[in-house]
């Protein structure tokens, strides 16, 4: 079973467990980007995971962070995305594979959640250049553990942090992009890997510096990760949520530097032990900062 399938059915579970399940969008090679709505209060926690290709074990961490919500639901909302860069992440855990049943996995997400658009299948023809071109950017090597971008060999974080209303960015952050307007959220929690560290937006023009900061010792506080200080890190959160909506938000990189990718899924128990009260945390600090 490819990845995707494997996906979809786990979404189909948390569905059928209460959870509200519906698409904001498609991805360059369009599967849908899949949003886990729980709980239907008045402020709302986006959380996003799989960014990049190599967060594979976030993808993990968002299955636990849902199904530990589902039994104890919040007064608020909680919208997960547990994977932003569908793409990527299958062809990080499928190789070529991923393009190959490509068709399959489209036919599929359109047979286990029919509200998916139906999307014409991709000739061979298409297939194999895009297979082409993906073997020249990974330097003709077949072994993609180390990709992090989407299909189109973009890093969606940097992709996102370049952001202006002059510039085209790719699908996947069109779709969350598009999402954060409508939907207005109160916080945003972004998952990715590797460090152990937290980050935000350190600039001086951040107008929820003071909140980034008090999220961010909060959440140090729970997972006993560093809060990076250098604009390596703050890049990863500096991005168009920040600037235009004023949103607060933080960034968490779970796994440690020295791990290898992707991470495997037996770091998963001590990874969800770290992080297992993050996101009941952070529906308190609404409250509790007055977000």
């Amino acid at each position: 079973m490819s990845f995707w399938k494997y996906y979809l059915d786990e979404l189909k579970k948390l569905e059928k467990n209460g959870a509200k399940i519906y698409s904001i969008g498609y991805s360059e090679l369009n599967r849908p980007i899949l949003c886990v709505q729980v709980g239907n209060g008045e402020k709302k926690l986006l959380v996003k995971y799989s960014i990049q290709a190599t967060d594979y074990i976030t993808f993990c961490l968002s299955l636990l962070h849902i199904k530990h919500l589902l039994k104890s639901p919040s007064n608020n909302t909680v919208l997960f995305i547990p994977i932003l860069n569908p793409d990527g992440i299958c062809l990080n855990l499928n190789g070529l594979n991923s393009i190959d049943c490509l068709n399959d996995d489209l036919f599929y997400s359109e047979n286990m959640f029919p509200f998916c658009y139906k999307k014409p299948k991709k000739s061979t023809i298409f297939l194999s250049k895009i297979k082409a071109k993906l073997l020249k950017l990974n330097n003709n090597s077949k072994d993609f553990s180390l990709w992090q971008s989407n299909i189109n060999g973009v890093n969606l974080t940097t992709d996102f942090c370049d952001y202006d209303e002059n510039k085209k960015i790719e699908k996947e952050n069109q779709a969350i992009l598009n999402f954060i307007k409508q939907i207005k959220p109160n916080m945003i929690i972004n998952y990715q890997s590797k460090g152990e560290t937290i980050c935000f937006n350190y600039e001086k023009h951040n107008k929820n510096f003071k909140k980034d900061n008090k999220i961010a010792k909060a959440i140090s506080q729970l997972t006993k990760y560093k809060i990076k200080r250098n604009k390596i890190y703050y890049n990863t959160s500096k991005n168009c949520n920040t600037k235009n909506f004023h949103i607060p938000q933080i960034t968490i990189k779970v796994g440690r530097e020295d791990l290898n990718y992707p991470i495997s899924k037996k770091h998963l128990l001590y990874i969800a032990m770290q992080n297992k009260k993050v996101i009941t945390k952070s529906l308190a600090l609404l409250d509790e900062f007055k977000i």
